[in-house]
């Protein structure tokens, strides 16, 4: 199941700063009123969160309309009571197959709480990024930052 396509546009802080792009995810959840679309992810508000259904192997995507080498990936929980990353992953890479996780895997998440960063020395590059849970459960998200360089491809 796919939602729509959600286009972040933000401004930049600094020419390294990745803060656009189309974000995805495998479901939306939705509550009194709200649906927790992926685009909430990356609003620049960590009180507003991504949220998926508690379904098998939940993602998060965004599509970087660019090829980029990514330094860092930081995102946030902001202290969610159903936030659970144990042996979440992280994909980068420029495929969308299966959702992007036919991509190389670049790191594996643990469960740290309220916020994660995860940096990169090199050799990471792609188009699409894409975060995962394995099993059946709620993926959560309340604000990422991407920061790499355009290679311009």
């Amino acid at each position: 199941m796919f939602t729509d396509a959600n286009l972040c546009r933000m401004r930049s802080r600094n020419k390294n700063d990745v803060l656009r792009g189309e974000t995805r995810q495998s479901s939306n959840y939705y509550s009194t009123g709200t649906l927790y679309s992926s685009h909430r992810a990356m609003d620049g508000d960590r009180s507003t969160c991504a949220h998926t259904m508690k379904l098998l192997n939940s993602w998060w995507r965004i599509d970087l309309l660019g090829v980029y080498d990514i330094s860092s990936i930081t995102f946030s929980y902001s202290g969610h009571p159903h936030v659970d990353m144990t042996d979440g992953r992280i994909h980068v890479g420029n495929s969308r197959k299966n959702n992007g996780t036919a991509n190389p895997l670049v790191k594996n998440i643990s469960n740290e709480n309220y916020m994660s960063l995860h940096s990169f020395d090199s050799g990471v590059s792609g188009r699409y990024i894409t975060i995962t849970v394995p099993g059946t459960r709620f993926l959560i998200l309340c604000e990422v930052n991407i920061t790499g360089t355009n290679v311009g491809i």
